[in-house]
């Protein structure tokens, strides 16, 4: 809840600690107050007020030692993207990212981050990406098990053991974790790790992405934190940034392995058909195409309006994103053979509406929706379960979404298409991001171009 005062602002969280926004000359400068939660609410609402008071007089003086930590101004950071309107998942990155940040940095205050910790900060990650520690699994459902016997909330469980949420649901799905992760949950349920956890030895590395992702939300926070003159600049553009080259390894199938994904189809359920022939055939993204309505559908044109995704994360569950991620408008064209297909599709579920004594307005919103909950979409992650199955029935290497995705993308280059056609297609806003992920397919087609024009020409060597 929010109360407006003259000069500031006072938002109590859903933490219980209150947000202190003081706008002064144009600018807007933040301080996170933690209060006495035994107090009753309204005596809590004014202890903040005199924090606020006190913290806008201080701006006034010109006081500058008014210096939050890394770790209440990381929580500011996102609190500001997510008014700024920023994306669920995006802000599910940032938390996550924060929580290694704080580890090394929480207790400091903003101006104490100097170029040189930033160094060190950053051998630690390299060091990291050439020897990754350990992961482990856990032993059955005992720690699912021991959670629920003792009455323990996952959101409450995560937050004891300063791990991110969705890392507690890994590692009770049976995924592999960091033994770090591990270590800190055995910690704060006082648990012995060799009865929870297998150890798992890990020779693999942590990708240079990993590192350039902690780099850039560094730089926009201290960024922010310039803009608000708590810091006298950005320590981030002062440091010695490791030169990492991120390379664009990609995964996508020949045509003549889509020719025989195409063959295999015919032994799937109709519905199946249609959702791997639209991701073989338009490249959309996974969310795009668990987001299609029947109201996207332009069966007149053979044509696909994407103007929303369905998303799932942890903090949200599942959620549909209106817009394209990209660009404005996104239309795709489907051929005829696809577009068929999905005919046939929504005349056997309009039948199945019918035959209920229905009509075809009261057909569910969305194109593929979920057995149980047809007024709601299906999981994005049925998608994977899906391919992981057809994979291994028809005896084709691993498949999943995006790989389709690449594999038109590299296609269509090969085959000559221009790179803003095909950015256009895929629904990247920049020609540059096409141009960067598919830079060995381009190059290759305009070596085969520069091949050819000798021959167009008949210019031969003497």
């Amino acid at each position: 809840m929010n109360r407006h005062y003259k000069g500031y602002t006072v938002t109590k969280r859903a933490s219980g600690n209150f947000q202190i926004k003081v706008s002064m000359k144009g600018k807007s400068y933040y301080k996170t107050f933690h209060g006495d939660k035994s107090l009753s609410d309204s005596k809590q609402y004014k202890q903040a007020e005199m924090a606020a008071m006190k913290f806008r007089s201080e701006l006034e003086g010109g006081i500058t030692t008014i210096v939050p930590t890394f770790r209440e101004f990381s929580d500011e950071f996102i609190h500001m993207k997510a008014v700024q309107g920023v994306r669920s998942n995006t802000i599910l990155f940032y938390k996550n990212i924060f929580m290694r940040l704080n580890e090394e940095f929480g207790d400091m205050k903003l101006n104490e981050v100097t170029p040189a910790k930033l160094n060190y900060f950053y051998d630690k990650l390299v060091n990291m990406s050439k020897n990754v520690s350990d992961s482990c699994i856990c032993k059955g459902d005992f720690l699912k098990n021991y959670l629920t016997s003792n009455k323990l909330g996952y959101q409450k469980t995560a937050e004891k053991a300063g791990i991110a949420r969705n890392v507690l649901y890994n590692m009770l799905k049976g995924t592999k974790v960091s033994k770090t992760s591990a270590d800190k949950i055995c910690e704060a349920l006082n648990l012995r790790f060799d009865d929870y956890f297998f150890l798992v030895s890990n020779n693999s590395t942590i990708k240079p992405k990993f590192i350039k992702e902690h780099i850039s939300v560094l730089h926009s926070m201290f960024k922010e934190a310039y803009k608000m003159r708590y810091v006298s600049f950005n320590p981030v553009d002062a440091s010695d940034v490791p030169n990492i080259s991120m390379s664009h390894d990609i995964n996508y199938y020949q045509p003549d392995e889509i020719t025989h994904i195409f063959e295999c189809l015919n032994d799937e359920p109709l519905k199946w058909q249609v959702i791997i022939s639209l991701f073989i055939i338009t490249g959309c993204r996974r969310g795009e195409i668990v987001g299609l309505t029947w109201d996207s559908v332009l069966w007149d044109q053979n044509m696909l309006h994407i103007d929303s995704q369905v998303l799932y994360n942890e903090d949200d569950g599942l959620y549909e994103q209106e817009g394209n991620k990209n660009i404005d408008e996104k239309y795709v064209q489907v051929d005829q053979v696809t577009m068929d297909m999905f005919k046939q599709y929504h005349d056997e579920l309009l039948q199945n509406y019918i035959d209920l004594g229905l009509t075809e307005c009261d057909m569910a919103k969305f194109c593929f929706p979920q057995d149980s909950k047809p007024e709601k979409p299906m999981y994005p992650t049925s998608i994977n379960s899906h391919l992981a199955k057809f994979s291994e029935k028809h005896g084709i290497r691993k498949i999943n979404p995006h790989a389709f995705r690449h594999s038109l993308a590299s296609a269509l280059i090969a085959d000559g298409v221009d790179e803003y056609s095909v950015a256009r297609q895929l629904g990247h806003k920049q020609v540059s991001t096409t141009r960067a992920i598919y830079t060995h397919e381009i190059k290759k087609h305009q070596a085969e171009v520069a091949e050819r024009i000798p021959v167009i020409y008949k210019r031969t060597k003497n």
